[in-house]
């Protein structure tokens, strides 16, 4: 079915030349071509709130690939360290997907052609449609979460997914949450939108560890599972000798 084209021009290729959408509100969708002539393409926009944010693409008949991007030095430029949420090398009917929670503040979605090991591109061209969405959350925080196990970020009983957003590093080398199982369930953990190396680690009530493990820009940490039974216990995020921003989603199943 014929779609309204929603540029007068096409995308831009980089952070100076993006396609503006402005102010974020309710559902987006746009359709594309991206390959040799074309490799790159930039949406810009702003979320005025801490809010979710949910990306779909599909539509592709060959590779492509999609990631986040906030330029945190300001230069207009993509730098290292300032993507996330890069998605893997999609196949023909994939559809690539990012949902989290963002704070405030300006970011940009990049759709790029994927390359092949000897760096070369491997589509002539092929056809996108690409949509984004928000809503506005609540900030979890009236104050920065504690520093220790006394002044712990006190969730309560944990039941469906909740979502955290803060920073560490050299000021605030650590950051606790605490939560309750009212019964036996599964904690599922995902860290993301790391710009350096962070440590994230569950502990008992008693302070014991019962796993950490140190995510990156390039590896953020996903789903991990662990079967737990009813109690009190810790989420401990720590730096690693660099500051990083981090969102945290915590999910308990039954």
């Amino acid at each position: 079915n014929p779609v309204k084209d929603p540029f007068s021009e096409s995308p831009g290729s980089d952070l100076k030349s993006a396609y503006n959408i402005g102010d974020l509100n309710g559902l987006q969708s746009f359709n594309n071509i991206i390959g040799q002539l074309k490799p790159d393409a930039y949406y810009k926009f702003n979320l005025t709130n801490n809010g979710t944010f949910v990306l779909s693409m599909k539509g592709s008949t060959a590779s492509t690939r999609v990631e986040l991007v906030q330029d945190l030095n300001n230069n207009l430029s993509q730098d290292p360290g300032e993507s996330f949420f890069t998605q893997p090398i999609s196949n023909v009917g994939d559809t690539e997907k990012i949902d989290t929670v963002l704070p405030q503040g300006t970011y940009y979605v990049h759709v790029f052609d994927a390359k092949d090991i000897f760096g070369n591109f491997i589509n002539n061209t092929t056809p996108y449609s690409i949509s984004f969405s928000t809503n506005p959350v609540k900030d979890p925080f009236s104050e920065s979460p504690g520093s220790d196990l006394n002044s712990a970020y006190n969730i309560g009983d944990l039941s469906g997914t909740k979502y955290f957003y803060n920073i560490v590093g050299q000021l605030k080398p650590d950051a606790y949450y605490k939560f309750n199982f009212v019964k036996d369930s599964t904690l599922n953990l995902t860290m993301n939108q790391l710009t350096a190396p962070a440590k994230v680690e569950l502990l008992k009530n008693s302070g014991v560890s019962l796993f950490s493990q140190t995510g990156d820009a390039s590896n953020p940490l996903n789903n991990i599972n662990r079967l737990l039974s009813a109690g009190t216990y810790y989420i401990h995020v720590s730096d690693v000798n660099s500051n990083t921003p981090y969102t945290i989603s915590l999910m308990a199943t039954p």
